[in-house]
C-alpha cells in the first residue's frame, strides 16, 4: 500500500473485542469451537488454523493496528480501505457530517457471504420480582414494532428487535441499514456456556499470540484447545 495507507484495520489485543473480530473468519471457514454434540473442543482444527493464518496475513501484510476507536478514526480519515465495524459508525458519519466515499458489505469469507458475530443486549425479568406483570408489560412496550421504529430513528440504529419493524421505509430506503439487517440473518452467537468468559479468554489469547506474540498459528490454537478441554473436564468432576 501507499505511505500511511493501509488495506485492513487490525484490532489490538483489547479484552472482549479481539475474539469478536476473529470469530467471523473462523466460522466463515467452517470451523467450530465444539463438536456438534458439544462433547469435544475442536478449536485447533485444520479449518481453524487456516482461518487464523489468513487473519494473521491480513494483519502482517496491510494491517493498521489500533484499538477499535483508532481504527475507525483512521478509516474516516481515508487511511484504511476495509474495516469491520457496526452501525454505530454510520451514526458517527452522519453526526460528524463526514464527507467520505464508502459502502457497506456483508462479511467476506471463503464462500460469500461470511458469518458475523451475533451479540446484543437482553431484557430479562428477575424470577424473584413481585412485579412480573409490570415488567413484562414494560418489555413489550419497548420491543413493539411502533416503538422500535421510533427508537431506531432516534438512535440511528440498524437493528430493531422487531422483525416486522424492518419492513418500515426507514430501513428499506437505506442500503447501508439493509446490509446490517441482512448480516444479522447470517450471524452466529458463541456457545451458551457458563464458562464462556474463560473460553473467550483462551481464544483471545491464542489470536493475540499469533498476531503479536510468537507468530505461530497452530500452537496457540492447540494450547487454547487444551485449556478449554481441561476446563470442561474439571466441570464434569
Amino acid at each position: 500500500m501507499g505511505k500511511h495507507i493501509y488495506g485492513w484495520g487490525s484490532n489490538t489485543p483489547e479484552k472482549h473485542r479481539l475474539y469478536k473480530k476473529f470469530l467471523p473468519f473462523f466460522w466463515s471457514s467452517g470451523a467450530q469451537i465444539f463438536t456438534d454434540d458439544n462433547k469435544y473442543c475442536v478449536l485447533a482444527s485444520d479449518k481453524a488454523i487456516s482461518a487464523l493464518r489468513f487473519y494473521k496475513e491480513l494483519n502482517d501484510s496491510c494491517g493498521y493496528v489500533a484499538n477499535q476507536r483508532g481504527i475507525e478514526d483512521a478509516f474516516l480519515d481515508g487511511k484504511i480501505g476495509f474495516i469491520i465495524s457496526g452501525d454505530w459508525l454510520l451514526k458517527r458519519i452522519a453526526l460528524e457530517k463526514r464527507k467520505i466515499n464508502f459502502f457497506t458489505t456483508l462479511i467476506p469469507g471463503p464462500k460469500y457471504p461470511g458469518i458475523s458475530f451475533l451479540g446484543g443486549e437482553f431484557l430479562a425479568i428477575n424470577a424473584a420480582t413481585k412485579n412480573k406483570a409490570a415488567a413484562l408489560k414494560f418489555i413489550n412496550f419497548l420491543t413493539n414494532t411502533k416503538n422500535q421504529i421510533i427508537f431506531c430513528k432516534a438512535n440511528r440504529s440498524a437493528n430493531p428487535s422487531s422483525i416486522k419493524a424492518q419492513e418500515d421505509s426507514y430501513f428499506k430506503s437505506n442500503i447501508n441499514l439493509q446490509t446490517f439487517i441482512k448480516q444479522l440473518k447470517l450471524s452466529k452467537h458463541p456457545p451458551v456456556d457458563p464458562d464462556w468468559v474463560y473460553i473467550e479468554d483462551a481464544i483471545e489469547k491464542a489470536v493475540e499470540d499469533a498476531l503479536f506474540g510468537n507468530g505461530l498459528v497452530a500452537q496457540p490454537l492447540l494450547d487454547a484447545e487444551h485449556k478449554i478441554t481441561k476446563l470442561k473436564d474439571n466441570e464434569k468432576h
